[in-house]
């Protein structure tokens, strides 16, 4: 009965740092995001995060496709 009732309470108290934590990033145009390939986690603003990609789909001439060729390539192995 003692480790249920402990369960529960951290429970709680994890559900109420969750939300706080939510809270302080919406209220800052914040966002949490992947960092590289490894589990490393950054804060960055919402803002500089947008202006990055950007950037990079820039830099790299990416080109945005208006239909998704899955279809099309597939036929093309068969």
């Amino acid at each position: 009965m003692i480790i249920e009732t402990n369960t529960h309470t951290l429970h709680k108290r994890y559900q109420y740092n969750l939300n706080q934590i939510k809270t302080l990033l919406e209220q800052n145009n914040l966002m949490i995001a992947k960092a590289d390939e490894c589990r490393t986690m950054v804060i960055i603003r919402e803002d500089t995060l947008k202006q990055k990609i950007v950037t990079l789909v820039h830099d790299n001439q990416i080109i945005r496709l208006d239909k998704d060729p899955t279809d099309s390539c597939q036929k093309q192995n068969k």
